[in-house]
């Protein structure tokens, strides 16, 4: 069965419906050999090209090294819309899947009201970020209990940390710091101990005077005491 071209009464003379029942061949083709637009569809205010279907794919794009599908706009270039499933969805082999550029702009923002971004993946990195002189990753919590960054098993960091908003220094900077306060702690423990050492001394040396009236040592007192309750009973 051919390419059938059909006509409704009841629509304006403009419009048209073309209707294919070959699997191989397109209900609407358009081609250009001059580097033009193959197919173009224009309107004011509603879609210029709309695709339907039932479990296919509406609109696809074809491309041996060029761009499969571009949107162009003063606004939105490209808009997915889903009520359950991916609203836009990006699958390659060997290079990336999606891929956002920007000059100034965000390249690619996630919205929603649970996970704007989620990144999965079995052995690699989930989400990566990548810069020469600027940030990678930024997170950002304006509301009161609200944090930037959470995270849940070991992180590894191979260079410093830098706490900024009111406190000044890098991270090892402040663990040297803490270190010294420690062991200026520890001296003045040391010396503390030194210092009841000397007391416990004076107080020892005081009972023996006050016990030991004819110069017997503790230990003297104590044989002395000895010979007497015990040897001689």
């Amino acid at each position: 069965m051919g390419v059938q071209k059909v006509e409704t009464m009841a629509a304006p003379p403009s419009s048209a419906k073309f209707t294919s029942g070959d699997r191989t061949k397109p209900a609407v083709s358009g081609e250009n050999t001059a580097g033009g637009t193959g197919v173009a569809g224009t309107s004011n205010v509603g879609s210029a090209v709309e695709g339907v279907t039932k479990s296919g794919y509406a609109i696809s794009g074809k491309a041996h090294t060029g761009t499969g599908v571009r949107g162009t706009s003063q606004s939105v270039g490209v808009s997915g819309v889903s009520d359950s499933g991916s609203a836009v969805k990006g699958e390659t082999k060997s290079g990336q899947g999606i891929v956002g550029v920007a000059k100034s702009g965000t390249a690619i923002i996630g919205t929603s009201e649970t996970s704007a971004v989620v990144g999965v993946s079995e052995a690699g990195v989930a989400i990566e970020g990548r810069t020469s002189t600027g940030k990678a990753i930024v997170g950002t919590a304006s509301g009161p209990g609200g944090r930037a960054g959470y995270f849940e098993g070991d992180i590894e960091v191979t260079g410093d940390i830098v706490v900024s908003s009111g406190a000044a220094g890098s991270l090892p900077q402040k663990l040297d710091a803490m270190d010294k306060k420690l062991d200026a702690l520890v001296k003045a423990l040391g010396d503390m101990s030194d210092k009841l050492v000397e007391i416990r001394k004076t107080e020892l040396n005081i009972a023996k005077q006050q016990f030991c009236p004819n110069g017997y040592s503790a230990s003297a007192l104590i044989q002395q005491i000895w010979h007497v309750v015990v040897e001689d009973a």
